[in-house]
């Protein structure tokens, strides 16, 4: 677990970010504006000073100075609350967040540069032992934010730590517009995406039988979001999916992982075992849905 530092306050319980990290002075912004437009005019490459490009919702710039900034304006401070607060009260390492400030109506988010490669770019160059080490790592992550979060029946799916809608990269087109008071809406939700004249639903029209309880969760731990460095885990990054999910949720994604090779697959298997059919049958109404979405 991290040291406390001065970044987080609380408001009757509720975290938040401290002035420190919300209120830069007009120099400290200035010098990051200043080094963004430096990396921008650099030639392409992936060298530290560069411009890096875009993730999924965000561009990306490196500093040069160890920092990356992420921005856009689908950004928001709450993801920088969200890598504060994981990272202060868990051993899963995240980006400390360094200050977030508003430029031209976008979101900027000053953070470390995690060094490493992406598990995407990794995967096939690790050993079977590197592998089961990654998905031991992850499995003691997921368990840490469970932990984190508590384990809670009846408890709504809702953002974090305020509650509300869910918004992230997955919960869009459309947007839902009220939290999911169980996993009925929430599946409601993502069939009434899913259905279209040309997509087959049959089988996902129900939910199978089963349970989930409430609990905190990343959101979408895909590889590209998972930074490794000599078969450790170094980085788990784009922390704005960070909520209150179904128990099974982080393993949906996890599961996707282990199509990468037999390897990863038998890796996946011994330390997270077989998804449960809850968590297959909402990857597969995940997948149509978002697939209807990318046809838009």
């Amino acid at each position: 677990m991290s040291e406390p530092n001065a970044t987080l306050i609380e408001h009757d319980g509720v975290p938040s970010l401290s002035s420190e990290i919300l209120n830069p002075s007009d120099e400290q912004i200035q010098d990051v504006v200043a080094a963004m437009h430096a990396a921008k005019k650099r030639p392409s490459s992936w060298e530290p000073g560069t411009f890096r490009g875009f993730s999924l919702n965000a561009q990306l710039c490196d500093l040069g100075d160890g920092r990356v900034v992420k921005f856009g304006k689908p950004v928001a401070s709450s993801e920088a609350l969200a890598m504060e607060y994981v990272r202060q009260n868990t051993t899963i390492p995240v980006p400390k967040v360094h200050m977030v400030f508003v430029r031209e109506r976008m979101t900027h988010i000053v953070m470390d540069l995690v060094p490493g490669s992406k598990f995407m770019e990794a995967a096939f160059r690790m050993s079977e032992d590197e592998l089961r080490q990654f998905f031991e790592q992850l499995r003691d992550y997921v368990t840490q934010l469970q932990n984190l979060g508590g384990l809670h029946v009846g408890m709504a799916f809702r953002q974090w730590p305020s509650g509300g809608p869910l918004r992230n990269t997955h919960f869009c087109s459309p947007y839902p517009d009220h939290e999911f008071q169980s996993l009925e809406e929430l599946h409601t939700y993502w069939l009434q995406r899913a259905i279209n004249e040309s997509t087959d639903v049959s089988g996902l029209t129900t939910v199978p039988p089963g349970t989930a309880k409430t609990t905190l969760g990343h959101g979408e731990l895909i590889p590209a979001n998972i930074m490794v460095r000599g078969g450790e885990i170094v980085g788990i990054l784009d922390w704005e999916t960070f909520g209150w999910y179904p128990d099974f949720w982080d393993s949906i994604f996890i599961h996707d992982i282990c199509g990468f090779t037999g390897a990863t697959i038998r890796a996946v298997r011994a330390t997270f075992g077989v998804p449960s059919d809850l968590a297959v049958h909402f990857r597969n109404l995940i997948r149509k849905a978002e697939y209807n979405s990318s046809r838009l």
